[in-house]
C-alpha cells in the first residue's frame, strides 16, 4: 500500500497575520486564550510542496566511524513560495528560508528524521522560475560545530557518565534530549585540550566501549554500550517466504574487508596489547588492526578488547551487509515497523537462496526440455533457509512522496549476542551461549 508522508517545517508566520497573540488587539491580546497563542517557530506542513526526499544516517560497517545522518529535498516553488526575501521579497515562507529552522519528515506516521536545515540552494532557470533544495543536518552534525574549553576529566569512570559530563559542559550547552547507557570499560583521567572537537571525543569515548554514539531518528543524541547487544530483542523479522517482512533484495559478502590475523589495542599512557592468530597468517597472511589512543585505564583491558575483536575477525564472515525494502509493498503494520527501526536495533533475516539444479524439466510427451541452445532444461533447485541476526548499522530512505519509497539498511552481524545468564531456563544452560565482554 501507499506510504504516507509529511515534511514539517518549523516556521516563524506571525508576521503574516493569522491567529497569533497580538498586542493591544481586543481580540488578539487576551491573556491565557487558547486560540491567539504566542508566535513563534510552530510546525507548519509543507508536504504538499516536496516532490522527493534522501535520508542518509549511520555507518557501512561496524568498524567504521558513525557519520552525521543529511536529509536532502526537493521543493515545487512555481509560485515562488520559498525564495528568500534576500533574493525577492514577498513569498509566503520567505522570511523562513533561513538556515537553522527544525525539519520533521515522517513515513507512516513515524519519524524518520529529525533535524535543523542548514542550507536552501536555489537554481534560476531560463524559464523565470527557481527551484529549491534543501539540505538539513541531524544533531550529530550539530554537535560537531562545539568546540571545548582546557578541562580535566575524572578517573574510573564509566563511558556513560564521561558523555553526561560532555554534554553538560557549559561550552558544550547540549539539552536533555538524550539517550545514554551506562558503559562497560572504565575509562581513565584525560586532560581535555582547548579547541579540541566535541564529537571526536565522544566517538573516542564510545569506540573505548566497543559501543555506538549517535543521533536517532528523533534527534535524541544516544549512546548504546556494548552490552546491550547482549540477549537483544528482535525489532523486525525480514523473510523471502511471507512468514515476515519482505524485503526486495540483499546485499551479500564473504570476501578480506574485515579480516585480521593480528588486532592491536592502544590506550592513551599504555602499552599497546596485540592478539595474534597463527592459523589466520598461516592462511590469509598478515593482516592487521590497529586501534590507538582508547581512554582505557588498565592494559589489562586493552588486552581483553584485542582478544575479543580477533575472536570476530581472524576468520571470513558470510555477511548479509544490506538490505533493500520497498516501503510501499508493505503493509500499514509493517511499513511502521521498518519506518521505527534504527541504529544499534536488531533484525533477523531469513533468505533462500537458489541452489543446484534439480530434476530436468519435462514437456507434456516426457521429452527434456531445452533452451535455443539445445541444452536441458533443470528446474531450480533450493537450498535450505538461512537465518541470522543483525545489527542495523545504517539507515537510508529514498523517497518520491507522491511515488516509491525505497529503505535501505546498512548491517553487520550480530556477534556473540546470546550471553550465559545465571538461573534462565534456556541460557543458563552450561557449554551454551558465551561469557559477555
Amino acid at each position: 500500500m501507499s506510504v504516507t508522508h509529511q515534511i514539517v517545517v518549523f516556521f516563524d508566520l506571525s508576521a503574516d497575520g493569522g491567529d497569533w497573540f497580538t498586542l493591544d488587539s481586543a481580540t488578539k491580546g487576551k491573556l491565557d486564550d487558547a486560540t491567539y497563542v504566542l508566535a513563534g517557530n510552530t510546525a507548519t506542513d509543507i508536504t504538499g510542496t516536496v516532490s522527493a526526499f534522501s535520508i542518509n544516517r549511520g555507518r557501512a560497517r561496524e568498524l567504521d566511524e558513525i557519520q552525521a545522518g543529511i536529509c536532502s529535498f526537493e521543493v515545487v516553488n512555481y509560485d515562488g513560495e520559498f525564495v528568500p526575501e534576500a533574493f525577492i521579497p514577498g513569498g509566503t515562507y520567505g522570511s523562513n528560508t533561513i538556515p537553522g529552522k527544525r525539519i520533521q519528515i515522517l513515513a507512516a506516521g513515524i519519524v524518520i528524521f529529525d533535524g535543523v536545515i542548514q542550507q536552501w540552494n536555489l537554481t534560476y532557470k531560463a524559464d523565470r522560475s527557481v527551484s529549491v533544495s534543501v539540505v538539513a543536518e541531524d544533531s550529530l552534525a550539530q554537535l560537531s560545530r562545539r568546540r571545548f574549553n582546557a578541562w580535566t576529566t575524572t578517573g574510573s569512570q564509566a563511558p556513560g557518565a564521561r558523555i553526561t559530563a560532555v554534554l553538560d559542559r557549559p561550552e558544550v550547552v547540549w539539552p536533555p534530549n538524550r539517550a545514554i547507557d551506562t558503559g562497560v570499560s572504565t575509562l581513565q583521567s584525560d586532560n581535555v585540550s582547548w579547541g579540541s572537537n566535541v564529537l571526536n571525543y565522544c566517538q573516542l569515548v564510545a569506540a573505548s566501549d566497543l559501543g555506538r554514539f549517535f543521533a536517532d531518528r528523533t534527534g535524541v543524541l544516544t549512546f548504546r554500550d556494548r552490552h546491550s547487544l547482549v540477549n537483544p530483542t528482535i525489532k523486525a523479522a525480514f523473510t523471502d517466504d511471507g512468514t515476515g517482512i519482505p524485503f526486495e533484495s540483499a546485499v551479500l559478502g564473504y570476501g578480506s574487508e574485515l579480516l585480521y590475523s593480528d588486532v592491536s589495542v592502544d590506550r592513551e599512557g599504555g602499552t599497546a596489547q596485540t592478539s595474534t592468530s597463527t592459523v589466520a597468517r598461516d592462511l590469509y597472511g598478515l593482516r592487521r588492526l590497529d586501534v590507538p589512543g582508547l581512554l582505557l585505564d588498565t592494559d589489562a583491558q586493552s588486552a581483553e578488547m584485542a582478544d575479543f575483536l580477533l575472536g570476530i575477525y581472524s576468520a571470513p564472515q558470510p555477511r548479509v551487509s544490506a538490505l533493500v525494502l520497498a516501503l510501499d509493498a508493505l503493509t500499514a503494520a509493517q511499513q511502521a515497523q521498518v519506518a521505527a527501526l534504527d541504529m544499534a536495533d536488531i533484525v533477523s533475516l531469513s533468505w533462500t537462496p537458489r541452489g543446484a539444479p534439480g530434476g530436468t524439466l519435462l514437456d507434456e510427451t516426457g521429452a527434456a526440455l531445452t533452451d535455443e541452445a539445445g541444452l536441458d532444461l533443470y528446474v531450480v533447485g533450493t537450498s535450505a533457509p538461512l537465518t541470522a541476526s543483525y545489527v542495523v548499522e545504517g539507515v537510508g530512505h529514498d523517497a518520491a512522496v507522491a511515488d516509491n519509497h525505497y529503505v535501505a539498511l546498512a548491517l553487520s552481524p550480530l556477534f556473540g549476542a546470546e550471553s550465559f545468564v545465571l538461573d534462565d531456563t534456556s541460557l543458563g544452560l552450561l557449554d551454551s551461549g558465551v561469557l559477555a565482554f
